[in-house]
């Protein structure tokens, strides 16, 4: 609106907490649908359309260009580096897919949990702050990141009921980049610090920047090697963490009667559970660190800190190697998620789903 800043709304019938389906044909059914709609969605003329931040290009890759400048703005603007940032926004730019095919409106986070059904079948798209104008495969990349957090049955099968939908085959490696893209949001967003929920903040920043790492280096082609899990004896804290982690599982939080405690009491139990594992291993974990960054940049750095320092500085300058910066951030990724994982649950071994072959080149 010219002058109001304003939404409008409308009431959607259904839930959105598609992990409670517990039959699989069923929310497989609801998963095609969604196929269905972003397919009807990404059929929408876009010509007249004005949106907030976009651009006038008539090429899919101009709109990226600009979905990445307001991304990077966004990171620039914590004036607090990351070298992982770096080394992100650097190769998207340098791997800038520049498809045929006119741009489409985008969601922008579809998904699981972004959906609503009842009854079995899908009733609206919910959350669409960040739609914009774009590259259509954008949202299957966001589909197969939600789908670490929530899984589809069939993924592959998800992808072939959206080419039925759209008339359009799915070009994989667009899809990997957007992965890339997807998961670089995520990160900035969590180096933003929005929420600030503290036990979310633990299990989204180990989970999602070991998923970024492992999304740029299955779009650049390249195999990580396998990193070996932290090994440490447990402290004197260890049992202390132990009995009060205990204490909140089985007495604190079935016994609260107000709903806001006992969700209160679980998030209290996911960061004592971060901090138990880093009371633990988290000397370890800062000295294989220091000694990848050592090895990476061949300088007696004293401290992480000030090895990432220089590391941001050499991204920026073009001086280190993909693979090699890319197996270090690997290894730092890999730790961090071994120091959020009982934090996490479940989702601290996800990855990724799998994309079929083939596909456009």
């Amino acid at each position: 609106h010219a002058v109001h800043d304003a939404i409008l709304t409308e009431r959607a019938e259904g839930q959105a907490e598609f992990r409670h389906l517990r039959d699989e044909r069923t929310k497989q059914a609801i998963i095609v649908e969604l196929m269905q709609s972003l397919a009807a969605l990404h059929a929408l003329p876009t010509a007249a359309l004005n949106l907030a931040g976009g651009v006038s290009g008539r090429k899919i890759i101009d709109h990226v260009k600009a979905e990445l400048a307001i991304w990077r703005a966004m990171y620039d603007e914590t004036a607090r580096a990351d070298p992982l940032l770096e080394f992100a926004f650097a190769w998207l730019e340098g791997n800038l897919p520049d498809p045929e095919g006119k741009p489409s409106l985008v969601h922008g986070d579809a998904g699981p949990g972004n959906f609503m059904f009842e009854g079995g079948r899908l009733t609206a798209v919910i959350d669409w702050e960040l739609a914009h104008v774009g590259d259509p495969m954008e949202d299957l990349a966001w589909f197969s990141m939600r789908s670490v957090m929530e899984p589809a049955p069939d993924f592959a099968g998800a992808l072939a009921a959206y080419e039925k939908a759209s008339g359009r085959a799915i070009d994989r490696q667009r899809i990997l980049y957007h992965r890339v893209f997807v998961s670089t949001r995520v990160v900035v967003i969590r180096h933003r610090n929005v929420t600030g929920e503290p036990a979310n903040t633990i299990v989204s920043r180990g989970l999602n920047r070991r998923l970024l790492v492992e999304a740029i280096a299955g779009a650049a082609g390249i195999r990580l090697p396998e990193i070996l899990p932290l090994a440490a004896p447990p402290t004197e804290q260890t049992a202390l963490f132990d009995a009060v982690i205990d204490d909140l599982r089985d007495i604190i939080v079935p016994g609260a009667k107000d709903g806001a405690a006992a969700a209160a009491g679980k998030n209290a139990a996911k960061v004592l559970k971060h901090l138990r594992d880093v009371d633990r291993f988290g000397d370890v974990a800062q000295a294989a660190n220091l000694a990848a960054l050592r090895a990476l940049l061949a300088e007696p750095v004293e401290t992480v800190a000030a090895g990432e320092a220089m590391l941001t500085e050499r991204l920026r300058q073009g001086r280190v190697s993909l693979d090699a910066v890319l197996i270090c951030f690997a290894g730092q990724a890999a730790r961090e998620a071994q120091l959020a994982a009982s934090a996490s649950g479940g989702i601290a071994h996800r990855h990724y789903p799998e994309l079929p072959s083939g596909g456009s080149p």
